[in-house]
């Protein structure tokens, strides 16, 4: 999954440097962690983290939900970044990393809201290094495979 997003982002960038945005919603940090580290390593990008005012999550990839890292330990298990979590006739303010699926489905639409938040990061990569191929990759250019047609549907 992450070798086949990492290919698709080679073969689509210029290789001259290429640039892209990217939205992260952060959900297995390790995974996505992979994609920008194999993505710096075989496409050559350096990723910059973009300051949005509306998302809090400030820490750089490397960092966020990584269990070795203190920062991100505080920002998501600590002090940093808390969330309202309603319970009934109560609502509680716990920390991201302690807030389970059980909570997240009772949340309201504004909490909900600030809980996707805090886990959403906006990026921009760019290819550091240019390479010696001007064109892409002839794997890159296959045909996409055509779905089945469903019954009834218009040809």
């Amino acid at each position: 999954q992450i070798p086949n997003l990492v290919k698709t982002v080679d073969c689509l960038l210029k290789k001259d440097g290429g640039v892209m945005l990217l939205i992260v919603r952060w959900r297995k940090p390790d995974l996505e962690r992979a994609f920008f580290r194999d993505t710096r390593q075989q496409c050559h990008m350096e990723w910059e983290l973009l300051p949005d005012e509306t998302l809090p999550c400030r820490l750089n990839w490397t960092q966020v939900g990584d269990p070795t890292c203190s920062l991100s330990n505080a920002c998501f298990g600590g002090e940093g970044m808390q969330i309202s979590v309603s319970g009934g006739d109560t609502t509680t303010t716990k920390a991201l990393a302690h807030v389970t699926e059980e909570e997240t489905a009772r949340m309201t639409a504004t909490e909900y809201d600030a809980w996707e938040r805090a886990h959403i990061q906006v990026y921009r990569g760019h290819r550091t290094l240019p390479t010696t191929t001007t064109t892409p990759d002839e794997s890159c250019l296959q045909q996409p495979v055509k779905r089945p047609r469903i019954e009834g549907e218009p040809k």
